[in-house]
């Protein structure tokens, strides 16, 4: 996740890390000199957390939201049907699995701003 998020902001993307408030990950952020948004992240219904993410999808104006594992999956799914802009979500596969060529649009494909969603 950081890794990528480095790199799109060394390109001029706008990136947010949005995740727990707990663990390494704010503090990991803050050394790489990202922006971190804290979400709850109860469970796979968290409604509170879809609304609260659409809200910062939207003030931030948003256009890509990658996503890591299961609870921020359905979050991320859910927050794009409460926000009034058209998200794009990017889901990382937990296999270790590659994405075909392609199927991402290559590298030109990049949007900005892009957020991150752990958990």
């Amino acid at each position: 996740m950081f890794q990528l998020a480095r790199g799109l902001a060394r390109r001029g993307h706008r990136v947010a890390i949005v995740s727990r408030p707990g663990g390494d990950v704010p503090g990991e952020a803050r050394r790489e000199g990202l922006d971190f948004l804290p979400l709850s992240l109860k469970h796979e219904f968290d409604f509170g957390s879809a609304r609260r993410l659409a809200r910062i999808s939207e003030d931030r104006e948003v256009d890509v939201v990658h996503v890591h594992k299961g609870i921020a999956h359905s979050v991320a799914l859910f927050a794009t049907a409460f926000s009034r802009r058209r998200l794009v979500l990017v889901v990382a596969r937990e296999d270790g699995g590659e994405i075909e060529p392609g199927l991402a649009g290559g590298e030109e494909a990049a949007a900005d701003p892009a957020a991150y969603l752990d958990q």
